[in-house]
Formats: C-alpha cells, sequence, structure tokens
C-alpha cells in the first residue's frame, strides 16, 4: 500500500479501531502504543505497524508536514506523517493511601480533587513557556479554593511577559511557592513526595503533597518512576503536543475522555477521527508562515518570546528566522514586531519551503 502516513496514539481499543480505518481508507497506518494492546487484541494487525512499548515524545510540524519523535527500547525514532489522531484511554487520579497524581492537561480540565490541602505542581525538563504559563494560572486558582492551604511549584526558570507577568506576580502575592530547579526533581510513590534543591537559596526541599501535578515529564528522571509509570501509560499524561496544550490543525482526538459511555460511541469517534485525519492527510492544506524582513530585523528577539509555537528562533546575527515547519500564522509575532520586520503573506500564496526560504532559514 503506497499513501500518506497517518499517525495514532494510543493503547487500547479505541487506537486499534482508529489504526483499521486509517489502514481501511487508503491510508498508511503507523500505531505507537506505550504497551501491549492488551486483552483480546494482537500487535500483528495485517497493514498495519504497530510500535509497541513506544512513547511519543515530541511532535512538531503541521499538517502534511508532521515530525514524530518516539522512543522505545532504548533507541529513538523520528516518523514523519501527514496527520495524527490521538485515542487516549480514560485517565484518573491515581491515590496512592491519601495522595494522588494527575497531569497538567487534566488538572485543568477537570480541576483539583476537593481533598487536596497540599498541593505541588513539577514541571519537569521537557515543559514549555506554555505549560509554565498554564501552571501558574492553576496555582493562582488553587490558592483561592478554600481547601488549598499551601501550593508549591517546581520548574526551570522561565520569564513570564505582559499579562503573565501580572498572573506571575498575583500568584506570588497568593502565596504560591515556586521552587527553580536546573535539573530532575526526585519523584518518590509510596509516599508520594516530591523532593529538590531550589537554585537561589541552594536549599534542599522535599514536599510530601496530597496531590502531584506534573507535566514535560521523562521516563529518565532519576530512580523513581516518572510520569508515563506513575500513571500506567496513558497517553494523556506524556504525550507532548508541542508548545501549546490544545489539540492543534491536523491533530484528531477520540477516546472516552470526551464524555463517551458506551463503547461503541468511542468506537464511531475513532473512525470518524480517522477519516478526518485521512481526508486532511490525502489533501494537506497549504500553509503560509511568517515571513522576516531581514533588512527591518533589529535582533530584539521580541518574536521568539512570544511565539506560542516556538517557530521564532535566533538565527544569523541574532536575527529572527521562522521555521515554517512550526508556524501556524497565528499573527502573534507580526503584532508584537516593535521594527515592523514581520508579515503574513496572503493565505494559499506561499508553501512552506518558500516561507522557509523568505524567512531566512
Amino acid at each position: 500500500m503506497s499513501g500518506p502516513t497517518v499517525l495514532v496514539v494510543g493503547p487500547g481499543r479505541v487506537a486499534v479501531d482508529a489504526a483499521i480505518e486509517v489502514r481501511d481508507q487508503g491510508a498508511e497506518a503507523v500505531l505507537v502504543t506505550t504497551q501491549s494492546l492488551g486483552a483480546g487484541l494482537s500487535d500483528d494487525l495485517p497493514g498495519i505497524d504497530v510500535l509497541s512499548e513506544h512513547e511519543l515524545l515530541r511532535l512538531d510540524g503541521g499538517p502534511g508536514d508532521f515530525r514524530a519523535v518516539l522512543i522505545g527500547s532504548g533507541a529513538v525514532t523520528e516518523i514523519h506523517c501527514a496527520a495524527v489522531v490521538m485515542a487516549p484511554e480514560p485517565l484518573h487520579p491515581r491515590p496512592y493511601g491519601t495522595a494522588a497524581v494527575m497531569t497538567l492537561h487534566q488538572a485543568c480540565c477537570e480541576g483539583i480533587p476537593d481533598f487536596v490541602q497540599k498541593l505541588a505542581i513539577y514541571l519537569g525538563p521537557e515543559a514549555d513557556r506554555s505549560s509554565f504559563k498554564r501552571a501558574v494560572a492553576l496555582a493562582l486558582k488553587a490558592c483561592a479554593l478554600p481547601a488549598h492551604q499551601r501550593v508549591w511549584l517546581f520548574s526551570k526558570e522561565m520569564q513570564a511577559y505582559g499579562a503573565d507577568e501580572l498572573v506571575y506576580a498575583d500568584a506570588q502575592a497568593a502565596g504560591v511557592t515556586f521552587v527553580r530547579i536546573n535539573g530532575p526533581a526526585t519523584l518518590v510513590i509510596d509516599p508520594l513526595s516530591i523532593s529538590a534543591q531550589d537554585c537561589p537559596s541552594e536549599v534542599p526541599i522535599s514536599i510530601f503533597p496530597d496531590l502531584l501535578i506534573m507535566d514535560g515529564v521523562t521516563d529518565n528522571e532519576g530512580p523513581s518512576r516518572s510520569g508515563p509509570a506513575l500513571l500506567n501509560g496513558g497517553t494523556v499524561g506524556h504525550v507532548s503536543m508541542g508548545p501549546v496544550a490544545t489539540m492543534r490543525e491536523g491533530v484528531f482526538m477520540c477516546s472516552s475522555n470526551e464524555g463517551s459511555v458506551l463503547e461503541g460511541e468511542s468506537l464511531t469517534k475513532a473512525r470518524a477521527a480517522a477519516a478526518r485525519a485521512v481526508t486532511l492527510a490525502l489533501n494537506p492544506p497549504t500553509r503560509s508562515a511568517a515571513v522576516v524582513d531581514r533588512d527591518k530585523c533589529s535582533a530584539c528577539l521580541t518574536c521568539v518570546r512570544n511565539c506560542p509555537f516556538l517557530a521564532a528562533q535566533p538565527g544569523d546575527e541574532g536575527k529572527a528566522v521562522i521555521h515554517s515547519n512550526l508556524c501556524q500564522a497565528c499573527g502573534v509575532c507580526v503584532g508584537g514586531c516593535p521594527s515592523r520586520a514581520l508579515s503574513l503573506p496572503e493565505e494559499g500564496t506561499m508553501g512552506p519551503q518558500a516561507s522557509a526560504k523568505e524567512g531566512g532559514e
């Protein structure tokens, strides 16, 4: 079979059904799962490339030109695909005695359980500025709840700008304790704890929270098990969707996390997501990317700090370069450039390769 590749990520029946639908509609299906497919499911699916015990570490690019970075059996693999279907299993707070673990994405969507009085938020090495922004907002919200007495946020040093800086200041005023770390923290399951050294004060800090919220955590963070292991490989717990938390163009979600109660509803959603992914893969949109006028660019790198997709990066002479495979043409860099050195071409007039060349990549 020859056709565009669609990546399906998930450990269970819904993911398998989505992969089968992708195959049946004429695309190449690659199924990525953090574990064996489970009871009643076989890793030998005709016409489907199954990568068991693999994790999706990062997803870059856009519709028609995604680059998925996977890890499995100690090796890193890259797969280029045209579209992605995410099919996570239901994920709920996992209790350890009186304590529990959640992901940042889950906590933002579902809220913080009522039993929590001590909350720790840990942003691991893979967390980005978008994760930090959401974590600060969540910590501020937690402080406003009567039951939450203390909140700690462990993260590497990250800068906040504009309105985000005001939220950061409000969180400090509300009593959030920010712990700045240079490396991974030590996580222990029983009893649940997180330990790290605060860089500014060089004081070791150990917290025994009722709830630990994590994001950007990898499997090799010291002797203790980290996020994916704690969460039984649930894809919502460890899949990095890039610099934004929401599903972006070309990535389709299907699972009972969306509220399906009956298995039939979940499988119907799986087939629908697969159909949409194949349709997009067969007809990828022509994407435009922001263009840098190097004569006007003052190398202030405001666009680098503001870009929510990490598409703007420093280039030669410190001037900005726009990576077209990451740029979503949102216009944030154009509106924030003090030198008016950035612009967006008219829709459909410039493809990814041309825009990369104009941007100086």
